[in-house]
């Protein structure tokens, strides 16, 4: 564990252990070996495109275990990209256009709205999460990747905790947690399903078999592939992630409409890999994924 010193430094409030000095890493790594990709046996709720189930063999490679928050997002707009320009598209949208609240511009400069600095960024283009996962000498991780990270390698869940839908293991729609008021996104801080209570809410622990943060709710997050339906027909290793919170759950629009409300469920993450290939997405009863849709991002080293 790094040391806590300040908000942001080394790493944000969200991943400090209350009452502590000390924070999670940020980043951890995910073994190279098989998993079996797409709808499990037993899920009742799985989309003609989770199919058909194969198995799938990754190299090692290590994973965000936070989504890219607000905060972090405006340090790069304003520090690295002051032109919000990424491969001639706009990397990041307004949420004040929408009236929503989070990452918004004001003059020139990107700022975050009170209380939303630890909180997925959304609104974010999947041209926007590759040019910043790649400003950090990272990238999107494959839906694969994205997949396994977040089912583990012989668990073969249909949510990252297990197979069954837990209402304080993740932000989803009813899931009934103190950011369910006010103005929308209604997203939670990264991290904050960790099994302690929070707020006077007593969060199940909704981290993945590798120790992954939100997984499963609070944003779809991109993933580095293109979505074609039927690829699991034709490649061993797959593209993205709809019953939305499930693992496997793959989706091509759910993201790809910039300036719709469905952004404002992308946030980056990033993976660092060995190998580059594709990752998955899955998540449960509300969340999604995206070019691949995850439509919030983590990095891979």
């Amino acid at each position: 564990m790094d040391k806590c010193v300040s908000a942001g430094d080394p790493c944000l409030p969200a991943y400090c252990d209350e009452g502590t000095d000390t924070c999670e890493s940020s980043e951890l790594n995910v073994p190279a070996g098989n998993f079996w990709m797409g709808c499990e046996p037993n899920d009742s709720h799985c989309y003609p495109v989770e199919n058909p189930r194969h198995e799938v063999r990754v190299s090692s490679y290590y994973m965000d275990v936070f989504e890219t928050t607000n905060r972090e997002y405006a340090d790069y707009l304003n520090n690295m990209n002051p032109g919000n320009s990424c491969d001639g598209h706009e990397c990041a949208y307004s949420t004040h256009d929408d009236s929503n609240l989070g990452l918004y511009k004001f003059d020139s400069a990107w700022q975050v709205d009170s209380g939303y600095e630890d909180r997925p960024v959304v609104m974010v283009s999947w041209y926007g999460a590759k040019a910043y996962c790649e400003a950090l000498g990272k990238r999107l991780p494959t839906e694969a990747e994205w997949e396994k990270a977040a089912k583990g390698a012989t668990e073969h869940y249909i949510y990252p905790w297990g197979d069954s839908l837990e209402a304080n293991a993740a932000n989803y729609w009813s899931d009934a947690d103190p950011y369910k008021a006010g103005v929308y996104p209604f997203t939670t801080p990264v991290g904050f399903f960790d099994g302690d209570l929070r707020h006077g809410y007593e969060t199940f622990d909704g981290r993945s078999p590798y120790g992954i943060h939100d997984m499963a709710g609070n944003a779809f997050e991109w993933v580095g592939d293109w979505y074609q339906s039927n690829y699991y027909l034709a490649t061993p290793v797959g593209g993205w992630s709809i019953h939305r919170d499930r693992l496997s759950a793959r989706c091509e629009s759910c993201a790809a409409a910039a300036g719709t409300t469905a952004l404002l469920a992308c946030a980056p993450r990033t993976a660092s890999a060995a190998e580059t290939r594709r990752a998955s997405s899955s998540t449960s009863d509300s969340v999604a994924s995206g070019p691949g849709n995850k439509e919030s991002f983590r990095r891979i080293l």
